[in-house]
């Protein structure tokens, strides 16, 4: 087995699947939609104009976020959660 594989093994977590906690809520994914939206159709299809747009435009909602505070820490609210995910890919060299 390469180093690789054992890294890319899953193993659960001793606490069990109650570990994890959502540290946001619908507030954060309306929010998110509601730049992304805004700079999509302000920046007229142009990518630099719209990850300007999108920065300028997530720094002016952020203010809204501590309405995300009743549903923090709710299991039920885990699946409604937006999360962060980081793709990675190796360059052939």
């Amino acid at each position: 087995m390469t180093r690789l594989e054992r890294l890319a093994r899953i193993r659960p977590h001793p606490a069990g699947p109650t570990c994890q906690y959502n540290s946001s809520g619908r507030v954060s994914l309306a929010l998110i939609v509601l730049a992304d939206s805004l700079a999509t159709l302000l920046s007229g299809g142009i990518e630099p104009v719209k990850a300007y747009l999108y920065l300028l435009l997530s720094l002016m909602v952020c203010p809204f976020k501590f309405l995300d505070w009743p549903f923090v820490g709710r299991r039920a609210m885990l699946s409604l959660a937006p999360t962060m995910v980081t793709v990675v890919q190796k360059r052939d060299a």
